[in-house]
């Protein structure tokens, strides 16, 4: 339990998303009962465990039905500056269908700086999304990225204003900042040198879209 919940690869993710990591592995009687209450009483799990209230309304959800076919986009910062790279922003890039994410660092957030990092290190690895949903910051409205849009053919699609449940990458952040100040502590200057482990404990935590993947070709 220790292993699949308090290590940095495991991130100190929530109950269920722990206990689905384990069958694979391991089994004991009483599995599901023990790994609860491990993690419910995880003293950092509670310290940094968001509360998030039901959204309000009725939501249109939104479908994707292959991997890039809609990729999200989002911004996770201004955080302390890293040393000594100096970095103060992460870039969180996350398929809509697979939820595989990626998590590039950055130290600044202009539109020309956000746009050659996604063509660097995402585009130019699994090619063009079809579409891309990002919120509506001064970055992403910019002639810059309506430029690198119009070139390879991707639909902008835009987040309602105060509706951030619309991107996906909102709900990876909030991991995010629950990982790093689980782990980071008073060290504030290195959470940067953790994020290939944080990507790699949202990468294979359990989400229903895998499952479904799993059984499909099986």
């Amino acid at each position: 339990m220790q292993e699949f919940h308090d290590l940095l690869l495991a991130g100190h993710l929530g109950k269920r998303k722990t206990y689905l990591k384990l069958p694979d592995t391991c089994y004991f009687p009483y599995m599901r009962k023990y790994i609860f209450e491990y993690v419910s009483t995880c003293d950092r799990r509670q310290k940094f465990n968001y509360k998030i209230a039901l959204p309000t309304g009725r939501l249109i959800p939104i479908v994707s039905n292959y991997p890039n076919e809609i990729v999200t986009l989002d911004l996770l910062g201004p955080n302390p500056a890293s040393r000594p790279e100096r970095y103060r922003f992460l870039l969180v890039i996350t398929d809509h269908f697979t939820k595989w994410s990626e998590l590039i660092p950055l130290r600044k957030t202009s539109a020309q700086a956000i746009a050659n990092t996604l063509f660097e290190n995402y585009i130019s690895r699994y090619l063009a999304p079809i579409s891309l949903i990002r919120d509506n910051g001064s970055q992403f409205i910019s002639e810059v990225f309506e430029h690198l849009s119009y070139r390879l053919d991707i639909k902008h699609m835009k987040t309602v204003t105060y509706q951030p449940q619309a991107n996906l990458t909102e709900r990876v952040n909030r991991n995010l900042v629950q990982m790093i100040a689980c782990f980071v502590e008073e060290n504030h200057e290195n959470w940067d040198r953790f994020r290939h482990e944080f990507a790699f404990a949202l990468r294979t935590s359990f989400n229903e879209t895998r499952k479904k993947l799993r059984l499909s070709y099986s």
